[in-house]
């Protein structure tokens, strides 16, 4: 099947992972890309997809017909110029110590509100949350003393970690009463099976949480520094980011809770907020306004913003 831009960013494709893939990958070889291969780790606004290309390791994430940005270990012109062709009509930005890349798009002067897109982006499907939940909790003990950071997960669901986990049940808890009794069952149990999990593999549990806070406080720092580059990319990019962050927090109290939240992880937690305060303004909540009661201005200042 002949694919080109159109068939995944200039219109959503299906959040299925294998549609994305050959959808991106035939795309990308058709522009002489021919050793590329990339997979799709989440099939959902904001898409994100990896891979490696000539020994270099690289990650594209984008929000459909707003922004692409891609990330790569290397600098190497021959990449960005490939994915610039395969995407047209954009111009493209370089930021050198990050190693990364954003492609906006050239809308005939029209120019939104970057916190609108953020909210867009960031969408919440409350039945999709709830069945995320449970299937991560369904599948947390063969993953919780596996290698892999980010386990496997049915579908077009997002990939399985604890922070995702955690992520879900704080905010689906917050508005349990709102949730239909089959839902309610679910994330009581899934919050069942996480508390076992606290029980019975609790080293295991800690060092995936200490894990994945240095990989999301790596992925959030990285952004931050995209950010000195450009602030005004930096608000566009910002949604995936924010879900980042949350996902920090969570890990961040998990760790709080059960006495592993060390000065170096604070620190770091600490320093990586102020950067990002320079460039976020108080603001509205930026998400669905069911999650509101979930996220309070004082803890989550970072989803207040504009």
């Amino acid at each position: 099947m002949a694919t080109n831009s159109r068939t995944w960013f200039y219109t959503e494709p299906e959040h299925r992972p294998y549609y994305i893939e050959e959808r991106v990958n035939q795309n990308l070889w058709a522009t002489r890309f021919g050793s590329i291969y990339l997979d799709c780790v989440r099939a959902e606004p904001p898409f994100r997809m990896e891979g490696v290309w000539n020994g270099i390791n690289l990650s594209i994430e984008w929000v459909p017909n707003t922004w692409f940005t891609l990330h790569a270990s290397k600098e190497d012109r021959t990449l960005v110029g490939g994915f610039a062709q395969a995407i047209p009509s954009t111009r493209t930005s370089r930021f050198t110590n990050a190693r990364a890349y954003y492609l906006p798009f050239a809308f005939a002067g029209r120019r939104r509100n970057p916190m609108v897109n953020a909210q867009s982006a960031i969408r919440y499907d409350l039945d999709r949350d709830v069945k995320t939940a449970g299937e991560m909790a369904a599948r947390l003990k063969p993953y919780i003393y596996e290698e892999e950071l980010y386990g496997q997960m049915p579908g077009d669901l997002p990939k399985l970690t604890v922070g995702g986990l955690l992520m879900r049940l704080h905010r689906l808890s917050a508005i349990l009463g709102e949730l239909a009794s089959k839902q309610r069952e679910v994330v009581q149990e899934a919050q069942k099976k996480l508390d076992e999990i606290r029980r019975d593999w609790a080293v295991a549990l800690e060092g995936k949480v200490q894990r994945e806070f240095q990989a999301r406080l790596t992925s959030v720092d990285q952004f931050v520094n995209e950010c000195s580059e450009n602030p005004r990319n930096c608000l566009d990019n910002y949604p995936n980011a924010a879900e980042k962050r949350i996902i920090l927090q969570a890990l961040a109290d998990e760790a709080e809770a059960h006495g592993y939240f060390t000065d170096q992880m604070k620190g770091a937690l600490s320093v990586m907020d102020n950067k990002l305060h320079r460039y976020l303004s108080k603001g509205d909540f930026i998400w669905d306004k069911r999650l509101e009661k979930a996220y309070p201005p004082d803890k989550y200042w970072f989803l207040y913003v504009k």
